[in-house]
């Protein structure tokens, strides 16, 4: 009898470029860290399984909040953003219960790449790729229910149509700006309630949004109130070095100001033993304090 083929895999490639990507930055805004460790468990179990998808059964969100810790709620509510962003197929997911994604599927072909030399791999329904996509020594029982012809999943399909395809993206390119407007006000609420000693902010304008945004593509939401938090213990920055001047929001916003004050560059200089017993002392050493003791005896 021959050995059944072995569906999953026993790795799977991860890229050195996974946190830098704009979706996965925008899933850890949202929701954390949290969010990060669902999307990897779902990935770890989607390889290891059937090594291209998922079969989401009743009962797996449960084994899932009990593994990670985490409410079945706040998995649920990740899972659907995932979708949202095409981190994982929302078609599939409402029709069938699946979670996979093209993305999944792109890397599975490559991490049995090895295997398939000696054994063709099969693939059935669930698969997403069209055949140009699909490598020669990856077999799919049935590309008139899996390729981009098909009418579930094709972009051909009526469901899929110019017009509603159309609305997506604007339904997305809303909801990516509303995430984004939304960092923004979280970043401005940040620095108001942190830097207490420099002036607040009133107005977010459309140039001061265009500043952040390019600034959230290096730096997240906790990062900048880690900054904001240095530049409050900054005398230099908050104007009580003696200078008449002090920073403002968008100084900080300034990209070379922002590495700076992230880098220390205007952290207060540490005193050293001797100024910090002096300061103590009102001025006066150790000896002289005894010395006064003395003479008052």
């Amino acid at each position: 009898m021959a050995r059944p083929q072995k569906k999953g895999l026993d790795y799977f490639p991860f890229d050195v470029g996974f946190f830098d990507d704009w979706k996965i930055k925008e899933l850890r805004g949202k929701f954390g860290w949290d969010a990060v460790i669902i999307y990897q468990y779902i990935l770890c179990h989607v390889y290891k399984d059937n090594g291209y998808y998922l079969q989401y059964a009743d009962g797996f969100d449960y084994v899932m909040a009990a593994d990670l810790n985490m409410s079945d709620t706040k998995i649920g509510q990740v899972i659907s953003f995932l979708c949202e962003r095409s981190l994982l197929n929302g078609t599939l997911f409402t029709s069938d219960k699946v979670l996979t994604s093209r993305g999944i599927q792109l890397r599975f072909q490559e991490a049995v790449k090895s295997r398939a030399a000696k054994t063709e791999i099969e693939v059935g329904k669930y698969w997403l790729l069209g055949e140009s996509e699909t490598q020669s020594y990856i077999k799919c029982t049935d590309f008139r229910n899996c390729s981009e012809k098909n009418n579930d999943y094709s972009e051909k399909n009526n469901d899929y149509s110019d017009e509603k395809t159309h609305k997506e993206k604007e339904s997305k390119k809303n909801h990516i700006k509303s995430t984004i407007d939304d960092s923004c006000n979280q970043i401005v609420n940040s620095y108001n309630e942190i830097c207490v000693d420099l002036p607040k902010v009133k107005n977010l304008t459309d140039k001061r949004k265009g500043i952040i945004r390019a600034r959230l593509k290096k730096y997240t939401l906790e990062q900048f109130r880690e900054i904001f938090t240095i530049a409050q213990k900054s005398d230099f920055i908050c104007g009580r070095s003696g200078k008449d001047w002090k920073a403002s929001f968008d100084w900080l916003m300034n990209e070379n100001n922002l590495i700076k004050v992230a880098e220390g560059t205007y952290n207060n200089p540490k005193k050293h033993s001797w100024e910090s017993r002096w300061d103590t002392n009102n001025g006066m050493t150790n000896k002289e304090i005894e010395e006064l003791i003395r003479s008052k005896m």
